[in-house]
């Protein structure tokens, strides 16, 4: 049996394809594995080879094999995705940035009990212009009030927040990565993200 032209230029060529030269084939490493200064690219999910080990940049987390930058959640913000970190010393809770026990909010910072003085808990009618309201409240017209946007949970005012296509049409805060479309008041995952359960994921928007 003769063989084509085409064929064995092919076989010739192969052996050079997968072990010389710029062209062979290179593993790639996810964040946290080891890499060499003789294949950097070899990193993936948005990781660089730094100190021998796929490092991902300063203000990120792995979240499934990918590096994903942190979000810091102020206190009564939800913390439903592992890139969120919750801030003004409060710790994630259910699901929600809480001041942990022993410290009552104030502002949208956590302080020890014993650094407040005066603290009127939400829906109380005894609040003065001078009194600390708790959970996240304020002061309006005597009464410990929670915020626009938020509503009163179990002593607590909590944002109201909607995920990937629910509305945000009463100033819920849209979670998960979706962001606030303007014309339809629906939470949106934006460009180059898909919808994947309640998260928007990155770069998977250009995947057909």
């Amino acid at each position: 049996m003769k063989m084509s032209l085409s064929v064995l230029l092919f076989a010739a060529v192969l052996p050079a394809l997968v072990f010389g030269g710029s062209s062979r084939i290179m593993p790639t490493m996810m964040p946290g594995s080891r890499c060499g200064l003789d294949q950097p690219q070899a990193c993936r999910g948005g990781s660089h080879c730094i100190n021998s080990v796929c490092t991902c940049q300063t203000g990120s987390t792995v979240v499934d094999g990918e590096c994903v930058v942190l979000v810091v959640a102020p206190p009564l913000a939800p913390c439903v995705d592992e890139a969120t970190v919750c801030g003004g010393q409060s710790v994630c809770t259910d699901s929600i940035c809480k001041c942990p026990p022993g410290m009552t909010l104030r502002g949208h910072e956590c302080y020890r009990n014993n650094e407040v003085s005066g603290v009127v808990p939400p829906s109380s009618v005894a609040c003065t212009d001078a009194s600390h309201c708790t959970g996240g409240s304020t002061c309006v017209n005597g009464k410990c009030t929670c915020q626009q946007g938020m509503v009163l949970s179990d002593g607590w005012c909590q944002f109201k927040y909607a995920y990937p296509g629910e509305t945000c049409a009463r100033a819920e805060i849209c979670v998960g990565g979706s962001v606030c479309s303007r014309d339809m008041r629906i939470c949106n995952c934006p460009e180059r993200t898909i919808q994947i359960d309640n998260s928007c994921l990155e770069g998977l928007g250009s995947i057909h």
